[in-house]
């Protein structure tokens, strides 16, 4: 989950480790002993070096396999279909106009907070960002995770779109209803166009992320999109959002 391991009072019922220990590296067993005392299953695997062809057959199965357990058609992704149905009506409707019906409001952490206190035990956060990966927000986000961790004990995945569109969002769309999302936006401070389409590439991803928002409410997720006025105070301004909503 890209994040460092906690105590076993930090995690909610719904967990199962994976222990990965290689020829020149292994797991601290302390914190693993101490997760299993506290009941959390803790799976314990050993890899090679020159294994690594294994491990991508290994977690591709897994991945099978979990999907099936999550009643998820890793194979068949219908909803992932549905979010780029959306999104190419709303590029028509661009292309047509000039412009998107999207007026978003200021990212308020009211919003935040009520998301926040909707989470129940099962349930996970999924931080699904449209920002430049080098504006600093996966860093911040981590920090975020940490607390709501701290908080609520829930899961939580950081995607970047519109890569996550085809990973996890088909797990986001067509799985359990647990799902609490943020999705991250901001304005673009440069256009790229793309030739005869009649739009740019910013236009591109924005109507990608507003087709995901449509798609994620059409399944009666709860989403909060908070978008920023500029990508590089994004860090500052979601950091800030949040701390007031889990004050």
């Amino acid at each position: 989950m890209d994040e460092p391991l906690g105590g076993p009072d930090q995690y909610g019922s719904d967990r199962v480790f994976v222990a990965i220990a290689s020829e020149s590296d292994a797991p601290d067993e302390t914190r693993l002993k101490a997760l299993e005392a506290a009941g959390h299953p803790v799976l314990r695997l050993s890899i090679r070096h020159d294994g690594l062809g294994a491990e991508f057959f290994e977690w591709e199965f897994a991945t099978a396999v979990a999907g099936a357990v999550l009643k998820i058609n890793p194979f068949d992704e219908p909803n992932v279909s549905e979010a780029k149905e959306k999104t190419r009506a709303l590029l028509a409707d661009y292309a047509a106009r000039g412009r998107f019906d999207d007026d978003p409001p200021d990212p308020d952490p009211s919003r935040v907070r009520n998301a926040v206190s909707s989470i129940r035990p099962g349930d996970y956060v999924a931080f699904l960002s449209y920002l430049p990966a080098e504006s600093g927000i996966e860093s911040t986000v981590a920090t975020i995770r940490m607390a709501l961790r701290a908080r609520t004990k829930a899961a939580s995945t950081f995607g970047l779109g519109p890569r996550y569109l085809h990973s996890t969002g088909q797990y986001h769309k067509g799985g359990p209803n647990t799902c609490v999302a943020f999705v991250l936006t901001a304005e673009d401070e440069t256009e790229t166009a793309i030739p005869e389409a009649g739009y740019s590439f910013s236009v591109l991803k924005r109507a990608q992320a507003l087709g995901d928002v449509q798609a994620l409410e059409v399944h009666g997720r709860r989403v909060v999109r908070l978008h920023f006025r500029s990508a590089a105070a994004a860090a500052g301004e979601l950091q800030r959002i949040f701390t007031a909503a889990l004050q």
